[in-house]
């Protein structure tokens, strides 16, 4: 664990996942695994060591892991565009009940009272997804100057700003408290794609979704399963849904055909135990085979 009197490092708050990357110094280096903020201005960095040791008092080089930082940021600040967007469509009783921001996926918990429908979540996403697009601009300031004027932004914050804390605005829409790292623009998103939506509680909803490189990850791996099934199939991706009810065709009808080959084969069974009847009176041992029905 390490300690730095300054640090470019962000400790994890709000639900943001804590920096990772590297410390160095003249006689080693060492991987930062996590940062956290065990008070308030100090910030602990979990570490490994990679080679050399390193000393207390020496002068160290701190470097962020910049890629993992940029989809944070993504992550992050679309769960206040995605606020927005389910207190539009679902209503203003919505509010964010926890969150889970990092790298490959965001997390945002709220209160509702009934599942979201399947068109409910296309309009929440749609609604998301325009706001990327607009590419309007993301900025941090405080939530009363030095005068101790409110900004008249923050109006929409009912009275939850503070002198000096930070506020979020998030495009046109979205104003909320936040002290977290966050895109320049809407449009450094990229796609914000929807995974799930489910109950987590009594009146709790929870919604995960992936941005960026994470909603391409997720498109071509999509694809990749229904190519797979086309070539399953033998049919092109475009045709799969043709192919798909021909195959379920043609296995019905394999179905069938086993069906009446049983009751043939019943039927033919029972012909020969009646005629090995003796004075009308049959003794046989019969083996009964039946078949396993898939539920």
């Amino acid at each position: 664990m390490f300690y730095l009197d300054r640090t470019p490092f962000y400790a994890e708050s709000g639900g943001q996942m804590g920096d990772t990357g590297t410390i160095t110094t003249d006689t080693g280096a060492a991987a930062v695994l996590d940062t956290v903020s065990p008070l308030p201005g100090l910030h602990l960095h979990r570490v490994a060591t990679e080679h050399g040791a390193i000393q207390v008092g020496q002068s160290a080089d701190a470097h962020i892991d910049e890629e993992r930082r940029a989809a944070i940021r993504r992550n992050h600040t679309a769960t206040h565009v995605l606020h927005w967007a389910l207190r539009k469509v679902l209503g203003e009783h919505v509010r964010q009940q926890g969150s889970l921001v990092g790298p490959d996926r965001l997390r945002f918990d709220f209160s509702h009272h009934s599942a979201v429908t399947d068109e409910e979540l296309i309009r929440i996403e749609d609604l998301v997804n325009a706001e990327v697009l607009s590419n309007a601009s993301v900025e941090h300031f405080r939530g009363v100057d030095g005068r101790g004027n409110r900004d008249g932004r923050d109006r929409v914050l009912r009275g939850e700003v503070r002198r000096g804390c930070e506020v979020l605005r998030a495009g046109e829409h979205s104003i909320e408290l936040c002290g977290g790292t966050h895109v320049r623009a809407l449009g450094d998103i990229g796609l914000v794609k929807i995974l799930s939506e489910g109950s987590i509680g009594s009146n709790v909803r929870r919604v995960e979704a992936v941005t960026g490189h994470g909603s391409l990850a997720l498109l071509r791996e999509r694809d990749g399963r229904l190519r797979g099934i086309a070539d399953t199939l033998g049919v092109p991706v475009e045709d799969l849904d043709a192919g798909l009810q021909k195959r379920l065709g043609e296995l019905e009808s394999v179905r069938e055909e086993v069906r009446s080959l049983r009751r043939e084969l019943a039927d033919s069974a029972s012909a020969q135990l009646a005629a090995s009847a003796v004075d009308g009176r049959l003794v046989a041992r019969v083996r009964v085979h039946q078949a396993r029905r898939r539920a």
